[in-house]
This record gives structure tokens, C-alpha cells and sequence, in this order.
């Protein structure tokens, strides 16, 4: 993308203004336009003086051409005075400059020319909304959740001004996101947790646009199955893991609660044949009886001082995260080819899951049996 010169020669300046050289050499000689500044040997006219005085932003004088007063300048308002604004598109802008400077004129014209940036962008709002005590207030992986959000709306429309969206911008960001539909819609959800901060903490928008519009659903076919692990799947697993392995599996398979959870277990919750945990989600207290193979694990993994710690623990000796405890399973499913804990289509129609959700749905089952 091109952008005027500041300063251009008399052929330049002639074409920018759609006349021929001569008949601005004519007009500069009538002191209808200002003349070129000496720039060492060169001739150069101002093109932003030109434009001014063909505006009305700056007269003729006998000592040459002023800018006009504040007051005459079209598209400006000020509340006291003091405080000057310029409107453009319904939407005013502030100029920061004194007026009467060199300054001021240059603000009203780059904002004029819509090459300011302004204040409400998606980006700007992001930032506001981080130093929010709503952000305070969510927990670890929400946060997570919202942070990717945020890389995509700051990498499509992080200089675009919020206050113009529209629903049009929600429905192209699921369309582009067609090939993973849950993102897409996590996106506009995000969104929309954006416009209402704008909304009713800053009061940049009266509505939000962005509430109550339709998600994208996911294809049959593209659905990925979330089935109960088979008892050969269980039996294999147990056959060839790690200790390691194990103990998260079991801490799996015996809570039946979400994997994130299972990282906030400590040796002081586990007791008396039960666990208890603060769920990370609900903040609710639950206590969890144990069964006989999870209570097997622990028992050797316990330390020898029976003190207080995180049950799984990363390799350095700190509380084992989600993304760990993720990677280590992924790769035991590799390492553990038999009884279908990688199984094909196939094996999946007839219900042999092998996924971490396949777990929790597994010890479902058996907790709604009579």
C-alpha cells in the first residue's frame, strides 16, 4: 500500500492535484496556492499545505498562508473548549495536540485520512479485559482456553476498530474455521465475553452484537467417538505400564473425574480409603471412595515419610500439569499396541475406546450399574 508524498515536485504535485504544471505555476503566481519550499538546490511543494488550503483549514495572508482557528475547522467539536474532537464515521476522535500548533493540524488530518489508530481496538480491548478482576477470577485452564481465542482474534482483527463489528464478523470467523468447528466456536463465545466487558465495564459499545448467535454444529462424520475402554484395553494397560503410568491410570479410571483434577490430588487428601479433592471447575469438595486397584498404586508410590505432596509428580519432583500428564499417556498408548489401545475404525464401531475420555465414560458405566 502506497501513501502520499509529504513533499513532491511541481509535475507531482500538478497530478495530485489533477491540473497541469503550468496551471499551478498560474494559481501560485495568483497567490491562490502556496509556493514550493527550498529544500537545498530543489523546489518541493507541501502537499499537506495544499490540501489544506484547498480544504479551507489554512488562508491566505500577507505573510504567507496560517492555519485556520480550531473553530473553523470543519468536522471538529469540543465539549469546554479545551477538549477537542474530531468526528469521522459517527465515531469522535480525540486530538491530543494544542490547537493552533503544527501538531493539531497534523492529528486532524492523519485522523481524517483514517491512518490513526484508534483506542477501542480488539487488541486494546483484550488488554483491558486482562486487567479485569473478571480475568482474575477464571480459572487456570479457562484462561488457557481464552488465550488462544485471543491469538487468533489479535492475529484477524487485532488493529480493527470493535466498535464497528457487527455479526457478519462472528459468522466469518466460523466459516473460516470451518475445518474445526469447536474452535470457531469458542472464538465467537470469546468474543462475545469481549463485547460485554465493552459494554458494561467500558462503555464502548450499547450492545452486544455477539450474544445468542448460532454455533456451527460438527458433521456426523467428522464426530470423533468417545467410548468406554474395553476390559481387554484395561487389562492390557495394567499388564504393561510404569508405575508411573499406572498411578495416573488408576487415579483415572477409580475418580472418574476430569483429567486436570487428578494433578491436584495430594497425599494428605488420600486417607481412610478415600480421596478428596477441590474440583478445578466447580470449586466443589467431594470425597472420593477408593477402589482396591487404585488403592494398590498409591500404597507403593506413597514417600517414606508419609508426608504431604502432589501424588503425581513431574520428573523434576514439582506437581505434575495437565500437558504432562497428557504426553505421558499419549505415549504409553503408543508403546501398548495390544488389546486394542490403538485400535482401527473398525475395532472403534465395536467399542474398543482407548482415549482418556474413554476412561472416565468406562468407570461411568460401571457407576450406573445396579
Amino acid at each position: 500500500m502506497t501513501s502520499d508524498p509529504l513533499f513532491a515536485s511541481g509535475r507531482t504535485a500538478a497530478r495530485l492535484l489533477d491540473m497541469k504544471p503550468v496551471d499551478l505555476r498560474a494559481m501560485v503566481a495568483a497567490a491562490h496556492l502556496p509556493g514550493p519550499r527550498r529544500i537545498g538546490d530543489l523546489e518541493r511543494f507541501d502537499i499537506a499545505g495544499l490540501s489544506a488550503v484547498l480544504w479551507g483549514d489554512r488562508i491566505g495572508t500577507g505573510r504567507g498562508y496560517g492555519m485556520v482557528k480550531p473553530a473553523e475547522k470543519r468536522f471538529l467539536w469540543t465539549p469546554d473548549g479545551r477538549r477537542w474532537f474530531v468526528r469521522r464515521k459517527g465515531k469522535y476522535q480525540r486530538i491530543m495536540a494544542p490547537p493552533g500548533t503544527p501538531g493539531f493540524d497534523a492529528e486532524y488530518w492523519e485522523i481524517m485520512r483514517g491512518r490513526v489508530t484508534p483506542r477501542t481496538t480488539w487488541a486494546a480491548l483484550i488488554e483491558e479485559y486482562r486487567k479485569s478482576d473478571l480475568w482474575a477470577k477464571l480459572k487456570l485452564r479457562t484462561r488457557q482456553d481464552y488465550e488462544k481465542c485471543f491469538d487468533y482474534i489479535v492475529e484477524k482483527n487485532g488493529q480493527k476498530d470493535m466498535t464497528l463489528a457487527s455479526a457478519r464478523d462472528a459468522t466469518a470467523a466460523m466459516n473460516a474455521n470451518a475445518h474445526r468447528v469447536r474452535f470457531g466456536n469458542y472464538v465467537v463465545s470469546t468474543m462475545s465475553v469481549l463485547a460485554e466487558y465493552a459494554r458494561t465495564e467500558l462503555h464502548w459499545i450499547k450492545q452486544n452484537l455477539f450474544r445468542g448467535l448460532r454455533k456451527r454444529e460438527v458433521p456426523e462424520e467428522r464426530k470423533a467417538p468417545y467410548l468406554p475402554w474395553t476390559n481387554a484395553a484395561v487389562a492390557a494397560f495394567r499388564a504393561g505400564a510404569t508405575d508411573r503410568e499406572r498411578l495416573i491410570f488408576e487415579l483415572d479410571l477409580g475418580s472418574v473425574q476430569r483429567p486436570a483434577d487428578w494433578c491436584r490430588f495430594d497425599w494428605l487428601d488420600y486417607e481412610g480409603g478415600r480421596l478428596r479433592i477441590v474440583q478445578g471447575k466447580t470449586d466443589k469438595v467431594l470425597l472420593l471412595p477408593v477402589t482396591p486397584e487404585l488403592a494398590a498404586v498409591p500404597d507403593r508410590a506413597r514417600p517414606a515419610d508419609g508426608g504431604a505432596g502432589a501424588i503425581l509428580k513431574a520428573a523434576g519432583g514439582s506437581c505434575m500439569i495437565y500437558s504432562g500428564l497428557a504426553q505421558i499417556m499419549r505415549k504409553a498408548r503408543a508403546r501398548l499396541q495390544a488389546g486394542g489401545l490403538r485400535p482401527s475404525r473398525a475395532a472403534l464401531s465395536r467399542g474398543d475406546g482407548a482415549g482418556l475420555g474413554g476412561l472416565r465414560r468406562r468407570r461411568d458405566n460401571e457407576l450406573q450399574r445396579p
